[in-house]
This record gives structure tokens, C-alpha cells and sequence, in this order.
């Protein structure tokens, strides 16, 4: 975040402006502290930075009234921004028609709509497309349909890794270990895990460690962020996805 006064204070001075004008975040973050549920284990004992109230574009507004270039957009969610004019309109025209329907037991045309709109941009080879709150949902169906497809249980999965904290994707969580080790009993035994290459020998070991653990026949999917995200926004080097993908289509 990058923040920017709504009093329009010398854009070389700040932070005089941003300590003075915390007042009210402060008072929102300890509120905070009593009611959210920690996302794991030693996870709640800090508050927030800042409290957000609105945004708008690339801005958000927190509580005291500063502004902020948002610099993050909901971790990629908000591409088009804050509160887009456009998709604002159809959210609340939407709102006003139908908020729900019942999935694929009796459908919305909006859904079908999307769900063809979606393929036509996929191409020929995607004709069926299953629609998901958030990516932990999306890694969850991956999972499940390469478990169907191949009847191999076994995961691949990286370092640093962050794909969701819901049940599935918390078994290929690897950012932190008090994420995932309190429910390690519950979750899938069959995953390994191969450090995320940032540099050419990093690399080749990785390849050398998929082929083996590819090679043993149990491995159904192979799960890795083409930029590692949270665990360091980390590029891979060139080449290597592509290797890796191959690899996977060899077994």
C-alpha cells in the first residue's frame, strides 16, 4: 500500500500525515482483535495495519479518511478495481433478479451463459467448466477431477506454496507450517513436496526430484504457481514450467 492523505499533504512528506491520522484504525483494529478468528496457530495476536471503509479505482479509503493506492487488488481479484462502475451496475441488477439458483440441479441462464461465454474464450479442447467462490475452491475441483481421471492419489507439490486454507489445498500448504501441521491427520498423506526454483541449478534439481517422484507411478496432479505469490513472488526460470508440464505428460 502506498498511502496518500485525503487532506493532500506534500506528497515528499507523508508520513507525518499518515502517524497523526491512525487514530480511528487503531481503534477498528482492536476491535478487530476481539472478534477474528486467528488463520492459524500464533496468528491473532497483532492488528491490522489499517481498517479499510471504501475504495474506488485503484484507491482505498481507510477509516481516518487516508487515501491509499491499492497496490495488491484483493490478491488479483479486483483487476477491473474498486467498485468498477460497470460490474457494479450488473451486480446490483442481478441483485434485483435472481440471487439464487440451485447449481446443477436446477441452473440459472446466467450460469449456462457464463459457463459458454467461458469455453468459447477456452477454445475446443475445455468444453465443461465447473464455477468456484475463490481459488482454494478452484484447486479443490483440479484435485478431484485428476483424482477421477487418473485414480492416482499422489500430489506434487512446492515451497512456499499458497493455494487456500480449506481442506484440500491446505494439504499442498507450504508458506507456513502452522497453517496446515494442527489438521495434518486429516489431510492427504500422498503429497511431496520439491523446493520452488528461483535460479537454472534450482531448477534442474526440481526436475530431477518431479521425474523421480513421477517415476514411483502413485501421482496424479501436479499443483505449482507459475509466479510463487505469497511465498515471495518469485519467477522460475525460463524453461522450466514448460519442462515440468512435459514431464507430467510423459508419465
Amino acid at each position: 500500500m502506498s498511502p496518500l492523505s485525503t487532506t493532500e499533504p506534500d506528497p515528499g512528506n507523508l508520513e507525518p500525515c499518515v502517524s497523526a491520522c491512525r487514530a480511528e484504525s487503531e481503534r477498528w483494529a482492536q476491535r478487530a482483535l476481539s472478534v477474528n478468528a486467528p488463520m492459524g496457530p500464533g496468528r491473532g495476536e497483532l492488528p491490522p495495519s489499517l481498517v479499510y471503509e471504501r475504495g474506488f479505482g485503484s484507491n482505498v479509503f481507510d477509516v481516518d479518511g487516508n487515501r491509499y493506492v491499492d497496490l495488491a487488488a484483493g490478491f488479483g481479484a479486483l483487476l477491473l478495481g474498486h467498485c468498477h462502475p460497470e460490474l457494479t451496475e450488473v451486480i446490483v441488477a442481478q441483485a434485483g433478479k435472481l440471487t439464487q439458483a440451485l447449481g446443477d440441479v436446477f441452473p440459472s441462464s446466467e450460469k449456462i451463459l457464463l459457463q459458454e461465454a467461458l469455453t468459447r474464450h477456452l477454445g475446443s479442447k475445455f468444453q465443461h467448466v465447473i464455477l468456484g467462490q475463490s481459488g482454494a475452491d478452484a484447486i479443490t475441483a483440479a484435485l478431484k477431477t485428476a483424482q477421477l481421471a487418473t485414480g492416482k492419489p499422489g500430489v506434487i507439490a512446492f515451497s512456499g506454496a499458497y493455494h487456500g486454507l480449506s481442506y484440500a489445498p491446505l494439504a499442498l500448504c507450504n508458506l507456513r507450517e502452522n497453517y496446515r501441521r494442527p489438521f495434518a491427520e486429516q489431510l492427504n498423506p500422498h503429497v511431496r513436496v520439491i523446493d520452488y526454483p528461483s535460479r537454472d541449478e534450482e531448477a534442474a534439481r526440481a526436475l530431477e526430484r518431479a521425474s523421480i517422484i513421477l517415476s514411483e507411478g502413485d501421482v496424479g496432479a501436479v499443483v505449482i504457481e507459475p509466479i510463487l505469490g505469497r511465498g515471495g513472488c518469485i519467477v522460475p526460470p525460463p524453461g522450466f514450467l514448460a519442462a515440468l508440464a512435459q514431464l507430467s505428460r510423459d508419465q
